[in-house]
């Protein structure tokens, strides 16, 4: 459930400057948001505490009650990140330990919901080095909950599993073994122990999470979605489609039908359909993931560019080839403008380009070969052997450049042949090895039209 953006704007815009008010009045607009959200009047909810920090703008407590709540339940986000900086700022000039971890950690969430995953990690780290105090403090499990899936997403198994077991230990001896916070922290330890491939306890920690969640009367939209990630990993893949199904239901009802926690499940769901063979199914759950996506992140997004490949590898698994390489081709421009040419995300949406380009030429996709053409025309290759420069590679075996075979699908075929491979260091000449002369190495795929015309006519 959502409340409307553009009501809280005229809530702003109408609000009187409340100076000199009383406690009484804070504890009486605090009476009000608990009412309203109780009854799910959201937007009378977010007056009240918009209303309260009016009476007091440095106060710390009313800042991060109105910042919290945004959090939750807002679509737009940039006001709730500046809302959060300010009261961290007044923290810091204060020297606030009480409120400084808790604004670094509010604020690690917000940058995490905004796909800044870096740095909500940095900032995640700094709020749990900040906090003084016992070690069973129950911001401390907090701080720790919130690095669990940072940590996920980073794909620091190891750290996501330490602070899960942190957070966890603290919420059973703090808020006992039946407590939503407990079962939260369960919920997420599941897909901790998934990630590394441990069923056993992902399944263990995953079935006390829900019993906790039963005898609390609650139907938690992320165990669920958990559950359903995990029957996917064990390739139940019609378990999977329910239990999915279900996680997106509970979560467009609780935060409506344009949420980050949205992308994640129809990403998940367009998978399954795919294992499923249902492609059209797969097709519309990555479209409308990626639509959320662009419409929270903006189209420039890394991850939109994610999902631009995710839809290109569904359509080029279709033979929808066209389709496949302008997917890709918008995730590449996306990739460059952010990270660079030479980024690994980059290379890695060449390579796939080029996969589908061979795929186009080796089916003899009519209609698309010019498509491919078009990507061969100014690709080239290196080869990097270990403790070498970075030379041009022009044939491998029986691969050359110019030629329709995938060289990265290729070379393991033969990498036990002792096969000719020819390169350059010059463009000029060409130097012959074997491959048995060659110890670790490396091939990337470059673009350049020109020094791709010049290679050609050297191997011509």
């Amino acid at each position: 459930m959502k409340f409307s953006i553009n009501f809280i704007f005229i809530i702003w815009a109408s609000l009187i400057p409340l100076a000199q008010a009383s406690t009484d009045q804070a504890s009486s607009l605090y009476d009000k948001y608990e009412y309203s959200l109780k009854h799910d009047d959201l937007n009378g909810a977010y007056e009240a505490l918009n209303q309260r920090r009016q009476l007091d703008n440095k106060n710390l407590k009313y800042i991060y009650d109105e910042g919290e709540f945004l959090l939750q339940y807002s679509n737009n986000q940039g006001y709730t990140k500046e809302l959060i900086e300010t009261g961290l700022k007044i923290a810091k000039d204060n020297k606030d330990k009480y409120w400084i971890p808790r604004y670094l950690e509010i604020l690690a969430g917000i940058l995490f919901q905004e796909g800044n995953i870096q740095p909500a990690y940095d900032t995640g780290i700094e709020a749990y080095s900040s906090l003084k105090g016992e070690q069973d403090d129950e911001e401390r499990s907090d701080i720790c909950q919130l690095l669990i899936g940072i940590c996920t997403s980073l794909e620091k198994n190891d750290e996501a599993l330490n602070y899960g077991l942190q957070a966890l230990n603290i919420r059973r001896r703090v808020l006992g073994n039946n407590h939503r916070k407990t079962a939260s922290t369960l919920t997420a330890l599941g897909l901790v122990y998934l990630n590394n491939n441990d069923y056993e306890h992902a399944h263990f920690v995953l079935n006390e999470s829900e019993q906790i969640y039963k005898r609390l009367g609650i139907e938690d939209e992320t165990l669920v979605n958990n559950q359903g990630v995990l029957a996917f990993a064990q390739q139940h893949f019609a378990d999977a489609y329910k239990l999915l199904s279900r996680a997106l239901n509970l979560t467009k009802q609780k935060f409506g039908n344009k949420h980050s926690k949205l992308v994640g499940i129809l990403k998940s769901l367009s998978v399954t359909s795919e294992r499923l063979n249902n492609y059209d199914e797969a097709a519309y759950y990555i479209k409308e993931a990626y639509d959320i996506a662009s419409s929270i992140y903006g189209k420039e997004h890394q991850v939109c560019a994610e999902l631009l490949c995710e839809q290109g590898l569904l359509a080029n698994q279709r033979k929808f080839y066209g389709e496949a390489m302008n997917k890709f081709s918008e995730a590449l421009k996306i990739y460059d403008n952010l990270f660079g040419e030479t980024s690994q995300n980059s290379q890695e949406t060449l390579i796939t380009m080029y996969r589908c380009a061979c795929e186009i030429v080796v089916s003899n996709a009519t209609k698309d070969i010019q498509i491919a053409k078009d990507f061969m025309s100014d690709k080239y290759f290196t080869l990097r052997n270990e403790g070498d420069d970075t030379l041009y590679l022009l044939a491998f075996g029986q691969w050359h450049m110019n030629n329709a075979a995938c060289i990265f699908d290729y070379i393991p075929t033969v990498i036990n042949d002792d096969v000719k491979i020819l390169l350059s260091a010059d463009k000029i000449s060409i130097q012959e090895i074997l491959s048995s002369d060659l110890n670790n190495f490396t091939v990337s795929i470059i673009r350049n039209k020109q020094i791709y015309d010049e290679l050609l006519n050297l191997l011509k």
